[in-house]
């Protein structure tokens, strides 16, 4: 079973730096297929729009794009609280992004209905 990335900070705080497993995990944060903000889009789906700058997701959203490589940052640093600090700083981007995409979505198919 593959671990989320709040799973794998909780479990893999204590690496070694010069270590394999620190090596995959810098690897896996900076891989557009395995970072964090790959997770979330493959668990919210298209709320996170993307464009493919050569083989690299890039989020559209400037927020989580900071906030993707600031979290790359301190997982290569091994700065495991701060890690996880953005990590729920991303989470929380993300369900701001749902709620607007929902309100668009209300407001476009009844557009005299006020927003709920």
């Amino acid at each position: 079973m593959h671990m989320t990335w709040r799973e794998r900070l909780l479990t893999e705080s204590n690496l070694p730096p010069n270590s394999k497993e620190y090596e995959n995990l810098v690897l896996d944060a900076a891989a557009w297929t395995t970072c964090v903000i790959g997770e979330q889009r493959r668990i919210h789906g298209d709320v996170i729009s993307v464009k493919i700058d050569k083989v690299q997701g890039i989020p559209t959203d400037q927020i989580l794009s900071e906030l993707g490589f600031q979290f790359y940052s301190c997982v290569k640093r091994l700065q495991i609280r701060i890690a996880l600090q953005i990590l729920d700083q991303i989470e929380d981007r993300v369900l701001q992004l749902k709620r607007e995409v929902h309100a668009n979505a209300i407001t476009s198919s009844h557009p005299d209905q006020p927003v709920t």
